[in-house]
């Protein structure tokens, strides 16, 4: 008996559940390693504009985010890093985010 309940348990916390119109994605900053400042902010900032003109998804509000680190006890100007945008996500009960780095290819001959 304790082995199906401990069987239906661990079952039931893997289950992935869909994303439903309700939900809300965190977009983090993404990780720059190709040392050209220029990309920086403005590649989370273009892939904020392109997904919140999907109708299937919504992003957390920038203000959210704001508000969640302030109740965190970390400054406002933080950088929403993959550690940081996990800790907003259980916090504020977001179900799902967005991170990713750019790098530059080395062209090798």
């Amino acid at each position: 008996m304790a082995a199906l309940f401990a069987a239906t348990f661990y079952w039931r916390s893997t289950k992935v559940h869909a994303l439903t119109e309700k939900d809300t994605i965190l977009l983090a900053d993404f990780v720059n390693t190709t040392g050209d400042s220029v990309f920086d902010g403005t590649l989370k900032q273009a892939l904020a504009v392109q997904l919140e003109q999907s109708p299937y998804l919504n992003l957390v509000p920038q203000s959210r985010i704001q508000e969640a680190l302030h109740y965190m006890g970390r400054p406002s100007g933080e950088r929403i890093t993959s550690d940081v945008a996990k800790e907003i996500c259980l916090r504020e009960g977001v179900k799902a985010m967005l991170t990713g780095s750019i790098a530059s290819l080395a062209a090798t001959m």
